[in-house]
């Protein structure tokens, strides 16, 4: 069975990604070529590069992701059409909070600053779930774990980890361990994801007394003193909900 996706660019493809920035300078598409090539730049260890790359994304995404029409072309264009339109708002969204994410983790991990940190975030950028096992991806995590421990990544390696459960209570387990750890930035996005859990596991007996509303964590998202990516995102939750609580 071959499945395809595309949130992890291989190296090959980087040429492709360069002719289509170039080909539709600040226009949605270039937008995701830019944030790709990003990708590559911080599995080299490029991070300076990854940085620059995913801003320049971001402002190519932004009008789209804001309301603005997205247009179809052809040539090029035609990587990212769906039959028979052109990638959708939703799309666009995910990519631009990718780029996001990578941009805030650079900041606020310092990763410019600290050679060794650089080292971690490039071996962090390089995990990809798909191409191996699931048992052999956690090794490698563990390992990557174990090896930048010392690091200010330390925490997102223990946050990729718990992500690679697909077991919904060992997930929620190890994200409740990863949201109490002391000025952690990936107990953020901890919270975030466990407030999408608590969404469609709240029944679950295993998780009694452990889950709590997800309310709760989507809240403690935004109560963060720094501005985050997942804020935005929580607070949509968090809209919603109130909007089903208020039905009659």
């Amino acid at each position: 069975l071959l499945k395809y996706y595309d949130s992890f660019p291989q190296n090959r493809s980087a040429s492709t990604w360069r002719r289509l920035a170039e080909e539709f300078p600040g226009e949605p598409r270039a937008g995701v070529a830019n944030y790709r090539l990003a990708q590559l730049a911080a599995q080299r260890g490029q991070v300076d590069q990854a940085a620059q790359l995913a801003q320049t994304a971001l402002a190519s995404l932004a009008p789209a992701c804001n309301g603005q029409p997205v247009s179809a072309e052809s040539g090029l264009a035609g990587l990212f059409q769906r039959a028979p339109g052109v990638p959708s708002r939703q799309y666009l969204r995910e990519v631009a909070d990718q780029a996001a994410i990578m941009q805030w983790l650079i900041r606020v991990n310092r990763i410019l600053d600290d050679p060794v940190s650089a080292e971690a975030f490039a071996a962090l950028a390089d995990l990809d779930p798909h191409r191996q096992s699931r048992r052999e991806y956690r090794e490698r995590v563990l390992h990557l774990a174990e090896r930048y421990a010392e690091t200010t990544l330390a925490d997102n390696f223990a946050l990729a980890l718990a992500m690679s459960y697909a077991d919904d209570v060992e997930r929620v387990r190890f994200l409740l361990d990863i949201r109490d750890i002391p000025g952690s930035d990936a107990s953020i996005q901890a919270n975030y994801e466990l407030g999408c859990l608590a969404l469609r596991l709240s029944h679950v007996p295993a998780l009694a007394g452990q889950l709590r509303q997800p309310q709760t964590y989507f809240r403690l998202v935004g109560f963060e003193a720094i501005e985050n990516p997942w804020s935005r995102r929580s607070a949509e939750h968090l809209s919603r909900l109130h909007t089903q609580a208020s039905r009659p």
